[in-house]
């Protein structure tokens, strides 16, 4: 059974994501979307402030583990060691990087859903390669549990820490089979407020292939 709703008081960050400084204030109740926005027919991980409970939660052994082995993986791929692999939403995030660090259309391709506006020029974009130079910077942080049986729609998100302090989410979503890039947002402890209008978004999308 899932736990109950528990608003998160922690760090939220400063909208001005280029800033790229910690900005320590409470993060109220009135932050997170209504709970009814939160449809009891969803599964336990996808309800509102389930991932909020598991911030506040102290790291486990295991978890510090996988997360050194996952920056670890990220120190190689920086490298231009190749990665594709979109089974966890951890291993889809190393396959973005890989994407960009190897300029791997696949790579890119394989992560997002629709993939049609990835080409030669969306490498080239000025965003890309600050993306990928901002990676240069960034560790995994927590890694939250992963749904057992996905299904179409299913999020889970991956935070991250630069080293500077700036927190971020990276919200992945489940499809045919895989994990794939929704959005990311610098307010990680409700990240679910840009994730839930996000992912209708990019749902009715891909339904008008």
């Amino acid at each position: 059974m899932c736990e109950s709703y528990k608003p998160y008081t922690g760090i939220a960050v400063s909208r001005d994501s280029h800033l790229r400084r910690p900005c320590r204030r409470p993060i109220s109740a009135a932050s997170f979307p209504s709970p009814r926005r939160a449809q009891a027919s969803l599964p336990c991980w996808r309800r509102y402030g389930a991932t909020t409970v598991f911030l506040s939660t102290p790291i486990s052994d295991d978890e510090r583990k996988r997360i050194a082995e996952l920056n670890s993986m990220k120190a190689k791929v920086l490298q231009n060691e190749k990665i594709m692999d979109i089974s966890t939403p951890a291993k889809a995030f190393l396959t973005r990087i890989s994407g960009f660090a190897n300029s791997d259309l696949n790579a890119l391709r394989l992560v997002e859903e629709p993939s049609d506006h990835i080409d030669e020029q969306y490498l080239q974009e000025p965003r890309s390669r600050g993306w990928l130079d901002y990676m240069r910077q960034v560790d995994f942080r927590r890694l939250p549990p992963v749904p057992g049986e996905p299904k179409a729609g299913d999020l889970s998100p991956v935070f991250t820490m630069h080293e500077e302090g700036f927190e971020e989410a990276y919200v992945f979503f489940y499809y045919q089979g895989g994990w794939r890039f929704l959005t990311s947002n610098p307010r990680d402890g409700i990240w679910h407020t840009w994730a839930h209008d996000a992912l209708q978004s990019r749902m009715e999308s891909l339904e008008r292939e």
